[in-house]
């Protein structure tokens, strides 16, 4: 017998897109599982086409909420239904590739160390239209680990993972972090210890439109990460460090404010600290993987740094962006030059 796998689908207001998501896990190969649709109190025809496919399907559960109560208390209402043995995410606008829940599955079955697996993804406008694939961060628990201060370690849409990590009251997700409650909830996963890892395949489809989270919500989502990065930085250094919000916006890579080379090198000094006192606990493979993307991550903190800049100051910039190139390496500075003058 198959394991059973619970599906979270939160929806809210999503017809446009609704049906391209809930065919794509309703044709899954892995076929026991249990789709569980939470309608947050739409006012457009979302609840009537979750009750057709219900009619159509019946492992579907459609739950409404008694008006809108927003994507936290939603997703941890879902929880609380989760009745097969795995668990797993997926948003009412995206889209999972066929073999998504069977190649995670399988990957869970063959490790059984690890809890929770998320994939790489690809970001879509419409079928027709798709950008380049998004690979994970890092793919082992030990490099996640210490990303996880700085960053999201998983594609929070993409995951599954075992079903004892919310009986055992792990797994929840905290109202005090809006819109970046993934972003909490892995790290905090992270740092207590929950095994995470992640398969670097495109499994998963990101549908980018404006009333994406990013794009609506980006003051507050750009606090939330401000104070994840500051309560994780405490957990690294045994609450025994003060971080001020513009440099844990700079170690989180949220940038709305000109700052400046003395607050860049000190975001890169704590970057650097943190991961030489980690180091010394990891094997070596696992520390190429954070070496790799934490010069990455370095290369994205003086991109955004500069753009700001040259967004409020124009060409008065050009002092500050030569004096940031002494901060990387010389095959580092092209892609730089070009992010920054790049439109996106």
């Amino acid at each position: 017998m198959q394991a059973l796998v619970s599906i979270i689908l939160p929806c809210y207001n999503a017809e446009k897109h609704l049906k391209y998501a809930l065919d794509s896990i309703i044709n899954q190969e892995y076929k026991n599982l249990e789709i569980l649709c939470i309608d947050d109190g739409s006012s457009d025809g979302t609840l009537q086409i979750l009750n057709d496919y219900k009619e159509k399907d019946n492992r579907m559960v459609v739950i409404q909420n008694d008006g809108n109560k927003g994507l936290i208390y939603t997703l941890n209402k879902a929880l609380t239904l989760v009745k097969g043995e795995y668990f797993a995410r997926m948003d009412a606008d995206d889209y999972s590739i066929q073999n998504r829940i069977s190649t995670q599955l399988e990957f869970l079955l063959n490790n059984p160390e690890i809890d929770l697996v998320s994939t790489g993804y690809q970001y879509f406008y419409n079928i027709d239209k798709k950008g380049n694939y998004v690979a994970p961060i890092a793919e082992s628990f030990q490099a996640l680990k210490l990303l996880s201060i700085f960053c999201t370690p998983l594609a929070h849409a993409t995951i599954l993972g075992r079903s004892t990590i919310i009986k055992n009251n792990q797994y929840y997700y905290d109202n005090h972090f809006p819109h970046a409650e993934d972003f909490e909830l892995f790290s905090r996963l992270a740092w207590k210890n929950v095994k995470l890892a992640t398969i670097n395949k495109n499994l998963y489809l990101v549908r980018l439109h404006s009333e994406s989270v990013s794009v609506k919500f980006n003051s507050v989502q750009h606090q939330s990460n401000i104070d994840i990065v500051k309560r994780n930085l405490n957990v690294f250094y045994n609450n025994n460090t003060q971080t001020d919000n513009t440099i844990c916006g700079l170690l989180a890579c949220r940038i709305n404010s000109i700052v400046s080379l003395k607050q860049l090198k000190e975001t890169f000094s704590i970057i650097d600290n943190c991961c030489n006192i980690y180091k010394t606990t990891i094997v070596i493979e696992n520390l190429k993987e954070i070496e790799n993307y934490l010069a990455t991550h370095k290369l994205n903190i003086l991109i955004q740094s500069n753009k700001f800049r040259f967004q409020k100051l124009g060409f008065k910039n050009i002092p500050f962006l030569l004096k940031t190139l002494t901060l990387l390496e010389i095959k580092q500075i092209a892609y730089l030059l070009k992010k920054i003058t790049s439109k996106f």
